[in-house]
């Protein structure tokens, strides 16, 4: 699946990547969908 960030999500990514937080942008991204799930249950 390809997916498009917007700019501020994309700093995020790279920002998080730079810091050793994910592996992968990948990662990144999954763990930004399921803290949205997540969040959205509450």
């Amino acid at each position: 699946m390809k997916v498009e960030l917007t700019l501020d999500a994309a700093q995020w990514v790279e920002a998080e990547l730079a810091a050793g937080s994910f592996p992968t942008a990948e990662d990144a991204i999954c763990y930004a969908v399921n803290y949205a799930r997540m969040s959205k249950l509450r």
